[in-house]
């Protein structure tokens, strides 16, 4: 588990989901094992791919990924299972480059409570291309309230 520094601020609306065991890349929500913080309940483990807001408000949303396969994936969030497509992103290794690589995407938008998002990996690149991609390592996804409305 990633230590937060001591000068973190946990009291801020926010939650962060880790998994600790690779996920495969197959357009699928990817289904988080533990809750590194949440400060009001945005996770539950019956509903492990979904941070769900308690408030409304405007919110930022993370996700980070490591292709475990030296290979480019699209990585991007799901606002109650509607891709938001402003931050989809190709990453990965490039030809010739044998290193692994690690990507984030962020979205910040207004969501009600109740409203999940979900972080999601694919080997179809937002051009439409076939990728090798076939696994992720290491996923984490995040959620702060940034304003209550």
């Amino acid at each position: 588990m990633y230590q937060y520094p001591a000068s973190f601020n946990s009291s801020a609306p926010g939650a962060v989901v880790a998994r600790t065991s690779v996920f495969p890349v197959n357009n699928a929500a990817i289904p988080f094992e533990l809750a590194e913080y949440d400060t009001s309940g945005f996770w539950n483990i019956a509903s492990p791919t979904r941070l769900t807001a308690p408030f409304s408000g405007v919110y930022m949303l993370y996700s980070q990924w490591q292709d475990g396969t030296n290979a480019i994936i699209t990585g991007f969030h799901r606002l109650n299972g509607v891709t938001i497509t402003a931050n989809n992103l190709d990453f990965g290794s490039l030809s010739g480059d044998q290193t692994t690589q690690a990507m984030m995407v962020i979205d910040v938008v207004p969501m009600s409570a109740g409203n999940f998002i979900e972080s999601f990996t694919d080997n179809v690149g937002t051009d439409g291309r076939i990728y090798s991609a076939t696994d992720v390592v290491l996923p984490r996804m995040g959620i702060v309230l940034l304003a209550s409305t």
